[in-house]
């Protein structure tokens, strides 16, 4: 896949990287929520991933188990951008999110990069629920002991031959779903449950799209920068500069969100960490002084750093990242102080209702 741009990684070591990720994310995400945009099939595992599956299943009647979930899901199901609606969504991006931004954000996120992104992007919907871990482990299953784990996660190398996806997991965002419920869906019910699950959908895609940008960018590899001095997979993980940058761009997604009053794309405890913001930058109004100013960063740095390890293991990130982390939410702090960015830009769904 063709790079974005030469100098990105300088880009992306800049606070305005957390705006033009949220633009490109939020244009990415309503697409995905609007069903003129996207197409959604069922899709037959392929060998492998049977053999894997069959293997699963016998545990449970080798065993006798009373808890037999039944016979394995015959399908998962792809959702993809509909390849006759890129060229209009390329002029909509263009006429709306990209003739208002500044030189840096066009030569990022041009229309031949949001195209490129369009045509390699799919989201695969999976069933693993996170009781089968353990016997997804005992057999192998490493993919789907990993997605157990999660609501979702990035592959950078997706099914068919669509480059990187995105997993959404409705085997854990689906609270009680079982197989046979799973198995049984229609291509058309599988997209309005993704809308009827928009909040918890949206927390996963706010965060993998930015794994996903990085690998259109790396030719479909993941650039996870591993630290030396650790061990643990776990460690280098939490601590690579790709993840927690997204961890960062999520957090400033969920900020923005919640002061532009998009309250579907918040999760509860979220706003229950956030409800100071509004009241701690309206006391800017009424005293701008410079003590009044630097008062106010330092509680807003300590709101987002609250909700940022309300999610992620602040106590496993190492010190040099954990400065870093505290550097951006300053930067952030310092532009919802000076109102320097532009807040509830256009929609997708609204723009194609106007």
């Amino acid at each position: 896949m063709k790079l974005i741009l030469e100098n990105w990684r300088h880009y992306l070591n800049e606070r305005e990287s957390d705006e033009a990720y949220q633009k490109i994310i939020d244009f990415l995400i309503d697409t995905i929520f609007t069903r003129e945009f996207v197409e959604v099939e069922s899709e037959d595992l392929d060998p492998a991933e049977e053999a894997e599956l069959l293997a699963f299943f016998k545990i449970f009647t080798d065993r006798g188990d009373t808890a037999s979930p039944g016979p394995p899901p015959p399908k998962e199901f792809e959702v993809f951008i509909d390849e006759d609606k890129i060229d209009y969504l390329a002029n909509l991006y263009k006429t709306k999110i990209l003739d208002d931004s500044d030189d840096q954000f066009k030569k990022v996120f041009n229309t031949n990069a949001l195209e490129n992104l369009l045509e390699n992007f799919s989201i695969s919907v999976i069933y693993a629920p996170g009781d089968w871990r353990e016997k997804f482990e005992e057999t192998g299953s490493e993919e789907y002991a990993y997605a157990s784990r999660t609501m979702g996660y990035f592959a950078p190398e997706g099914s068919g031959n669509r480059g990187p996806e995105i997993a959404i997991n409705f085997g854990n965002i689906i609270e009680d779903m079982s197989l046979e419920e799973f198995s049984a869906l229609s291509e058309e019910e599988v997209f309005n449950k993704l809308k009827s699950y928009k909040d918890s959908v949206r927390t996963v895609l706010d965060h993998e799209f930015t794994h996903f940008l990085n690998a259109v960018r790396h030719r479909g590899d993941s650039h996870m920068q591993k630290n030396r001095g650790l061990k643990d997979p776990k460690d280098i993980y939490i601590n690579s500069t790709e993840e927690i940058q997204s961890r960062i761009i999520q957090t400033y997604t969920l900020v923005n969100s919640f002061l532009n009053a998009r309250d579907e794309a918040i999760p509860e405890e979220t706003k229950e960490n956030l409800k100071e913001l509004p009241s701690i930058l309206k006391s800017i109004e009424k005293d701008e002084s410079a003590r009044s100013r630097t008062a106010a960063m330092r509680k807003i740095v300590a709101i987002l750093k609250n909700e940022y390890t309300s999610r992620y293991p602040w106590e496993r990130t190492l010190p040099i990242r954990q400065k870093l982390i505290i550097k951006r939410f300053f930067d952030i702090a310092k532009a919802l102080i000076n109102k320097n960015k532009k807040n509830n830009y256009p929609t997708v769904e609204r723009l194609t209702n106007e």
